[in-house]
């Protein structure tokens, strides 16, 4: 029984190494591979050199290839092969250009040429012939406005290397457009090419990993080749080094656009703050408030407010939650020891003061299917939040706090959480309603420690991350005499900004920052040298990353994920404040305080716009 008991077992430990071995040889097409498949349907006489000296090279293409007396041939020389890092497949050669050469005499099966331009020192058998013919008019068609960058460029860079075609494009076809005959003849006839390509790419849940569809039509609309695969962009690498480092070609292209605002933004909300069909940006710096908004590629700032010199906006928020098209602005302010908070809403005209003086500090929580409430906490006697979260609501134009939140124990205050149902429960979903909205949800949370944590509904932990993100700036400090308890803590953190947003296997993700700390510079500060974003997913019993964005330069002060810039395509805004200057403005100001450490931070900061990885 022992005996079959251990063959039994070997033949479990060999069945599941033979199925990782499987999963680990996951076969991947490549760009220039898809792209060689389109270019083979444009042939070119080619042949070989069979002799060269100084002056003359012999061919072996003639007449019967297209070959006449006066004609200029190419000649080129393969390179080093370019194989695929994993299947070791030869993937092609990168071709040395060697010159050219003027057909002199033409036979049908052979030809001599005389040497009219020599780039190398000198032409040998078995070099490559080529004759050149006009360029392939073709239009290269993008559906949709979100699209790999880096599989688009590959594919541009194969089909001009090829020396083939005249392009047009890349064209960008609208997503719900019906790509058929019909529309395809059209745009061959509005760019007057003799053929069209149409690129499509599609995101998967790993971020090297791409769905790529190519397709090959004749300007009637009629296909004449399609494919379609799963890209790894990571693993095309071509054969060649420069100093042992292997090149790859066409590196990722995430940032494409950065913005200076000639202030030090500490937190940023985005929405449909004047009611139009545009995303504005609203930046809040100390007691200053800009509403800005990107259009046709330019920052415009729209409208500016400046509030007592004693305000500090420590969190900004942006919801439409009076119902009446237009996004509140909710600021959580400190002033003198207090929350001084307040809402202003745009009225069509101006921008209107509509609450104020509200002893709250307040955050738009995102709920499942896209709904959104406020929940905020005052002072407390002991701390700086008192530990209890209510939802606040809209009552006669009035904003009224209703019922105390049910959150896990470990949450204190409104900031660095979100809800979501990661688990599913029946009957929990069957009893979540307007008066429960939070009913049987886990939250994923940014301990105190700057750890991610997953809690269920009853506070459970889940899971910890074993590394710490976060790295929030944002905080106040009470004066020891608003303490009504001696000894409490009188240093309160406004945790940054976690983001939901949908993932391409219908799932959500959750997007955080982590600012990466550098040195403690001054008491319970921490200098910082760069950020990175990052994307996580639940798998059932961890989070899973999805993507991320590193080397970021500066301090991340905020995140907004959306059609930032209003070109119909979901990128992510960042906003991002100045490394620590070394030299302090003023000596008045004690070494540690609140105020020393804004001294150090230069008046300025940037809006910058990367396209989502996961594409």
């Amino acid at each position: 029984m022992k005996k079959f008991h251990a063959v039994l077992l070997a033949a479990i430990l060999v069945l599941v190494s033979s199925n990782a071995s499987a999963a680990d040889k996951q076969e991947y097409l490549t760009v220039e591979g898809m792209a060689d498949r389109v270019i083979a349907h444009f042939p070119r006489a080619e042949g070989l050199v069979t002799f060269a000296d100084e002056k003359t090279v012999r061919l072996d293409i003639g007449s019967a290839d297209g070959l006449k007396p006066g004609m200029t041939v190419l000649l080129s020389r393969p390179g080093k092969p370019i194989r695929h890092p994993v299947t070791k497949v030869v993937l092609g050669s990168r071709e040395e250009d060697l010159g050219s050469a003027v057909v002199t005499e033409a036979g049908e099966a052979g030809s001599t040429a005389r040497i009219s331009e020599l780039k190398a020192t000198r032409i040998v058998d078995g070099d490559i012939c080529r004759l050149p013919t006009g360029p392939d008019k073709v239009a290269v068609g993008v559906l949709g406005n979100e699209y790999n960058e880096v599989v688009l460029d590959r594919l541009l860079n194969a089909l001009r290397d090829s020396r083939r075609f005249a392009i047009s494009g890349p064209v960008n076809i609208p997503g719900e457009t019906a790509v058929d005959a019909s529309s395809v003849a059209k745009l061959a006839g509005e760019n007057k090419v003799d053929s069209v390509i149409v690129l499509t790419t599609a995101p998967t849940t790993k971020q090297e990993e791409t769905n790529v569809s190519i397709t090959l039509y004749a300007k009637s609309g009629d296909t004449v080749e399609a494919q379609a695969g799963l890209v790894n962009i990571a693993s095309e690498v071509f054969g060649e080094t420069i100093q042992d480092i292997p090149l790859v070609r066409g590196e990722r292209r995430d940032f494409y656009r950065t913005e200076d605002i000639p202030m030090r933004g500490t937190r940023m909300a985005a929405g449909r703050i004047t009611g139009s069909d545009k995303t504005e940006i609203a930046v809040a710096a100390g007691r200053r408030l800009v509403v800005y908004r990107f259009e046709k590629g330019v920052l415009s700032e729209l409208w500016r407010y400046e509030g007592d010199m004693k305000d500090d906006y420590l969190d900004l928020e942006c919801a439409d939650l009076n119902g009446n098209g237009r996004d509140e602005l909710y600021v959580s302010n400190f002033r003198d020891g207090l929350f001084m908070s307040f809402v202003m809403e745009y009225d069509g005209k101006d921008y209107k003061m509509i609450s104020e003086d509200l002893a709250i500090f307040m955050r738009v929580l995102e709920l499942p299917g896209g709904k959104k409430m406020l929940i905020a906490s005052g002072m407390g006697m002991d701390a700086p939040y008192s530990g209890v979260v209510r939802e606040y609501r809209w009552e006669g134009g009035k904003l009224a706090g209703g019922d105390t939140l049910d959150l896990p124990s470990r949450i204190k205050d409104p900031y660095g959480f979100v809800a979501l149902d990661l688990v599913k429960d029946a009957d929990a979903d069957a009893e979540r309603d307007d008066d429960d909205p939070l009913k049987g949800l886990e939250y994923v949370w940014v301990d105190d420690w700057d750890y991610i944590q997953v809690l269920d509904s009853n506070g459970r932990r889940l899971w910890k991350s074993p590394d710490p993100y976060g790295g929030y700036g944002s905080f106040f400090e009470l004066p020891e005499q608003k303490l009504n308890v001696g000894g409490g803590e009188e240093r309160g953190k406004v945790k940054g900004r976690l983001i939901l947003r949908d993932g391409p296997d219908g799932g959500k993700e959750i997007v955080i920052t982590k600012n990466i700390p550098m040195i403690n510079i001054l008491r319970r500060f921490k200098g910082y040298n760069g950020a990175e974003i990052y994307s996580f997913a639940w798998d059932g019993s961890r989070l899973e990353h999805r993507w991320d964005i590193k080397n970021i330069d500066g301090f991340l002060a905020d995140i907004y994920v959306g059609d930032a810039a209003n070109n119909k395509s979901e990128s992510v805004l960042i906003l991002t404040e100045p490394t620590i200057k070394v030299k302090k403005a003023s000596n008045k100001i004690p070494l540690g305080s609140v105020e020393s450490i804004k001294n150090l931070v230069a008046d300025r900061s940037s809006l910058v716009i990367y396209r989502v990885p996961q594409r």
